[in-house]
């Protein structure tokens, strides 16, 4: 004799499946969204920092500060002196990040040390940034 199941019980079982499908994508999606805003979130650090280390250039050449991203970015690509400084800085950073990213791995020392500098560096240009315009400051407020 075959065994004899309720009318609703197909469309349940669909359900359930359905359901228990739904369930696993709302795990699944917001990992993802999260980790596509963490790639963001450091790709906008990594462009703010070069955004900022071509403000400092600007700032040495022209001693003030650009109000606009167009005229930074002209300012950077278009002297030719420039133009070759920045071709021999981007050959010679890429072959340095390569080697300090296989020291970094290979020693935890220097990998602290590599830190420890970068981090110095840093704050020397921010506080000679600070020191002009804190001269800057006093010109202006002895006028």
């Amino acid at each position: 004799m075959a065994k004899e199941t309720a009318r609703g019980s197909i469309i349940l079982e669909i359900l359930i499946v359905l359901l228990i499908v739904a369930l696993i994508a709302t795990i699944l999606y917001p990992k993802k969204v999260w980790e596509q805003e963490e790639e963001n979130t450091r790709l906008c650090r990594s462009n703010m920092d070069r955004i900022l280390k071509a403000e400092l250039v600007y700032q040495k050449y022209h001693y003030t500060y650009t109000d606009s991203l167009p005229e930074l970015v002209s300012f950077i690509r278009d002297d030719s002196t420039k133009s070759a400084l920045r071709d021999y800085f981007y050959a010679d950073t890429a072959l340095a990040e390569n080697m300090l990213k296989v020291l970094r791995e290979k020693d935890e020392d220097a990998n602290l040390l590599v830190e420890n500098i970068l981090a110095d560096t840093l704050f020397f240009a921010v506080l000679e940034n600070v020191d002009y315009d804190s001269n800057l400051a006093r010109v202006v407020l002895n006028r």
